[in-house]
């Protein structure tokens, strides 16, 4: 029997991932940055995935010591650039 891995939701989190990694980095000045362009769109496709109703909510989810392990696991991101001010 075929494998279906693809049609689980860490099937479809490996696909989107990997086509958001291969966009490559159009900024100029990377002084100042520390995310990948991967990272910022996976971080912004798990805001909507996890049906976060705001930004700050989404960020205060991301910076739990526990939950946002489980964020970067779950949706294969290597960086957070959050920070609550």
């Amino acid at each position: 029997m075929k494998s279906r891995q693809n049609l689980s939701a860490d099937g479809l989190h490996s696909i989107i991932a990997s086509v958001f990694n291969r966009i490559p980095e159009h900024r100029t000045n990377l002084e100042n940055i520390n995310i990948s362009p991967g990272d910022a769109l996976m971080s912004g496709f798990a805001v909507f995935s996890l049906k976060c109703p705001s930004l700050l909510n989404f960020q205060e989810r991301a910076l739990s010591q526990e939950e946002g392990e489980n964020i970067k696991s779950l949706y294969n991101i290597r960086t957070f650039l959050l920070t609550l001010k």
